[in-house]
């Protein structure tokens, strides 16, 4: 008899030990050392990759680029620059709201670039950083990808 509870304080004890274990720490950050989704935003300034993307930018346009700090996103659309908020819901949704650019007159194909570069991030819900040199923000139907290109490149 004395074994048995012996081996039940035994399994108690070990049980115990091994949920110290919390919901709130991200495991994969937190065992492989990797960075979290912000991070990796935050880490670069973002070209837009036109080759992988689902919109065209016109060659009166500048390549759309951006960055990210904290809970803003700003950069250049194409031909006027851009700022506006952004969301992270765990590491893979985004939500970027209430862009603001300024109000550059430029080409009509440039404008027309611009206009679709900040109609389809503001519709992206998706965020995919696997390799931590390309970003890609997604819905169903839009595809805007990144390459990281820091004015250093």
């Amino acid at each position: 008899m004395r074994r048995v509870a012996v081996a039940v304080v035994l399994a108690v004890f070990a049980a115990s030990a091994c949920s110290q274990w919390t919901d709130s720490v991200d495991s994969r950050s937190a065992t492989a050392g990797l960075p979290t989704t912000l991070e990796d935003l935050e880490a670069h300034r973002w070209a837009l990759d036109e080759s992988d993307s689902s919109i065209e930018v016109a060659a009166e346009a500048t390549r759309p680029t951006m960055t990210f700090d904290a809970d803003t996103v700003q950069g250049s659309a194409g031909c006027n620059l851009f700022r506006g908020e952004f969301t992270l819901d765990g590491d893979e949704e985004i939500d970027i709201e209430e862009l603001t650019t300024t109000r550059r007159r430029c080409p009509a194909p440039a404008m027309r670039t611009e206009s679709e570069f900040l109609n389809a991030l503001e519709s992206v819900t998706k965020v995919d950083h696997d390799d931590h040199d390309e970003l890609v923000l997604r819905t169903k139907s839009t595809r805007l990808s990144f390459n990281a290109s820091d004015p250093d490149d």
